[in-house]
């Protein structure tokens, strides 16, 4: 598991050893930060799992690679 840290999300994408993502839809616009899903070289094909929605309103979306 992996929080807060694009740069190794990013190098595990390209190697592709991530098998299972969590996507977090927060309710608030921030309209800057580092993107997440850059300098990828191949498309990742996901298969949508569940979802689970928070009190808070955040939305957690599960997927895994295809």
């Amino acid at each position: 598991m992996i929080f807060g840290s694009p740069s190794v999300s990013q190098l595990l994408m390209q190697l592709n050893l991530i098998d299972d993502y969590w996507v977090f839809v927060n309710p608030a616009i921030f309209g800057k930060g580092i993107p997440l899903f850059v300098g990828l070289k191949d498309k990742i094909k996901l298969k949508f799992l569940t979802s689970k929605q928070f009190a808070n309103g955040e939305i957690g979306l599960n997927y895994t690679v295809d």
